[in-house]
């Protein structure tokens, strides 16, 4: 029966870290189907990219836009 493995990485240090590990488990067992979500290095790696890294991928205050709005501030109950 073949074995099925969820496998999902957000930036690409994982991205490149994941297609790794895929690579290296093929040589040991080549009858496993990876999918998940990744970028570019998991696909050449064989992994079946279900959702693209790149279109989730949030980085630094720029990229976070109103991410901060639902994460109150530490001093938001202080009161001066």
């Amino acid at each position: 029966m073949l074995k099925r493995v969820l496998i999902l990485s957000g930036e690409a240090s994982g991205d490149h870290h994941a297609a790794e590990l895929v690579k290296a488990t093929f040589a040991i067992n080549p009858d496993i189907y990876f999918f998940g979500m990744g970028g570019e290095n998991m696909r050449a790696a064989g992994v079946d990219i279900v959702v693209d890294a790149k279109d989730m991928a949030v980085v630094g205050a720029i990229g976070r836009g109103n991410a901060n709005a639902s994460i109150p501030s530490e001093n938001a109950s202080t009161k001066c």
